[in-house]
């Protein structure tokens, strides 16, 4: 709804405070407290966020950029909203890339986030020691 820039998804932030009721955590299979969080945003922050964060970057142009072999793709292969297939996408292109499949959906971090945490840092570079 909100790619095709239809006005049901702005109605929808504007009846966020309705639907963050608890009573409907339980539908979206999310706990209380993550689920009310879910909707303390605005039309004007998620749309922000959404076209200029996650569509208007060249991924292709920044991954031929960076040093790759310490980069893990991490993807739910039953994700509805991003499907891995475009993540697979990339690795065809960028054979250097590490990808971690997991069981599940659009958030991994909830059903895995032990996982997800050991899965970050072991490719993630070290720190560097301090100088006194």
């Amino acid at each position: 709804l909100a790619l095709g820039h239809s006005w049901v998804a702005p109605a929808v932030c504007y009846f966020k405070d309705i639907l963050a009721l608890p009573v409907f955590a339980p539908l979206a299979g999310l706990p209380v407290d993550l689920y009310r969080d879910y909707w303390k945003h605005t039309w004007a922050s998620f749309s922000r966020s959404l076209f200029n964060t996650l569509l208007a970057p060249d991924v292709v142009g920044l991954f031929e950029a960076v040093d790759r072999s310490r980069i893990t793709l991490i993807h739910g292969r039953h994700d509805p909203v991003a499907p891995i297939a475009h993540i697979r996408g990339l690795l065809e292109r960028f054979p250097d890339l590490a990808l971690k499949e997991l069981r599940g959906g659009h958030h991994p971090y909830l059903m895995y986030p032990r996982l997800l945490n050991r899965l970050i840092t072991e490719r993630s570079p070290a720190p560097e020691p301090e100088r006194s």
